[in-house]
């Protein structure tokens, strides 16, 4: 089956680009923690809430916190030029590297811009928490 295409970008490629590029994200916060993670992938102008909106890369400069985050993606679509794109998916925080079990659950959203490079960046990060899903039976 051929790929779908818009224009002259490969979808499909584009949308793998992205979902490696989130992974990517998750994997560096997990080395390097999540503040180090997020200051390297956001956009200058980057938002997120806390709960206002704010400047997400100035945020994470000046934040002492560094939150134990994980997660994946689930989904992600992009634009058909193939310059914005998101991703969602699960996350679980931990209030230390050492805790067996997480402390939050949530879903985020984020969303992602090319920037001049072809390079994607966070142009808008934002999660909602809820209690941990139960087991189907």
């Amino acid at each position: 089956m051929a790929a779908a295409r818009g224009g002259d970008v490969d979808l499909q490629k584009a949308v793998g680009s992205l979902i490696a590029t989130e992974k990517a994200y998750a994997k560096l916060a997990a080395e390097k923690g999540f503040r180090a993670a997020s200051i390297s992938v956001f956009a200058d102008d980057a938002v997120i809430f806390t709960p206002n909106p704010v400047n997400g890369k100035k945020f994470w400069r000046e934040a002492k916190e560094d939150p134990v985050l994980t997660w994946r993606p689930v989904f992600a679509s992009i634009s058909r030029s193939g310059q914005l794109g998101y991703t969602t998916g699960p996350w679980e925080y931990k209030k230390s590297r050492d805790a067996e079990q997480p402390d939050g659950f949530g879903h985020f959203v984020t969303i992602w811009r090319k920037d001049a490079n072809g390079v994607w960046q966070v142009a808008l990060d934002v999660g909602i928490d809820h209690p941990l899903p139960s087991q189907a039976e």
